[in-house]
């Protein structure tokens, strides 16, 4: 077996955690630290091949192996951009997490709690939109976070993490993230991403009668400031209610849009809150009589 094959058989014993074919391969090559520092086509590593199958014993050997560079291991990034970090959060695998934030190599934790996949996507922002909150809570509090920072990042379109939590449909991640002690839930919540909407016309558009609740309810929040806001086109989580109401699917309701408006108040002569009103309540009538 050349070099080249004894490589890519290392990948994928590492990707599907067989630990004894691993320590053999590794035991037989003539350049272990080569080995544990190899890429395949997408530029994964043995390390993050690991971490992506969620296989804490391969995570062990590999970081504990005596040619082993962990501080490098833990930076090297694929293709995408994705470290093994980001690849074993998203598992929601807080004993590895723990495990690669305390490394007595990790030097650059802060530097793995801030590195983003190539769309701008962080560990924190994997653990949250598929609601794993102890890992959340991990990254969120450990000593190397720099929390205000990380729960105003943006990836593309403009989203932020709350953002991410609220379209799949995480309310206890929502809350986790708002009561943070270095959170800035005004500024969370009117960030608007790059189509002008912020987490509360989000929330509204998926009809989250929780999420809704949990936005407009903070403590530190005016809430008539939030259903205030407007994106392009004078779009508002009213309108955005009421197109939600009008939408021909059994999943869609008047719920959303009924919860608003017991909050809304609309000072008569007050002209461009009449003028708003007047679109929601034409986008209200296109609801079937039957809703």
């Amino acid at each position: 077996m050349d070099d080249s094959e004894h490589q890519a058989v290392f990948l994928e014993a590492a990707g599907e955690g067989n630990i004894a074919a691993m320590r053999v391969l590794l035991d037989q090559s003539d350049d272990a630290a080569g080995m544990l520092i190899y890429v395949d086509e997408e530029g994964n590593t043995a390390f993050i091949l690991a971490a992506d199958n969620n296989n804490i014993d391969a995570i062990h050997l590999l970081l504990e192996h005596p040619s082993a560079d962990p501080a490098e291991m833990l930076m090297l990034t694929n293709d995408d951009g994705d470290t093994a970090f980001m690849q074993i959060a998203g598992h929601g695998n807080v004993n590895a997490v723990r495990l690669l934030l305390d490394h007595p190599s990790a030097d650059a934790a802060a530097m793995m709690l801030d590195a983003a996949h190539l769309d701008g996507r962080t560990a924190l922002i994997w653990v949250a939109q598929d609601g794993h909150l102890d890992a959340m809570h991990l990254l969120l509090y450990h000593t190397s976070a720099d929390p205000a920072s990380m729960l105003m990042h943006t990836m593309d379109g403009g989203v932020t993490v709350i953002m991410m939590a609220d379209v799949n449909g995480h309310v206890d991640a929502m809350r986790l993230l708002l009561d943070q002690p270095s959170a800035d839930p005004a500024a969370m919540m009117m960030h608007m991403d790059d189509n002008g909407k912020n987490v509360l016309m989000k929330g509204t558009e998926n009809g989250d009668l929780d999420a809704i609740r949990l936005l407009l309810d903070h403590p530190f929040v005016d809430a008539a400031a939030l259903m205030a806001v407007r994106g392009p086109g004078d779009i508002s989580a009213l309108t955005v209610a009421a197109a939600f109401a009008a939408v021909d699917d059994p999943e869609c309701s008047c719920a959303p849009l009924l919860l608003l408006l017991r909050r809304v108040s609309v000072e008569p002569s007050h002209a461009a809150q009449k003028k708003h009103m007047s679109k929601v309540m034409k986008a209200l009538c296109r609801v079937q009589a039957d809703v």
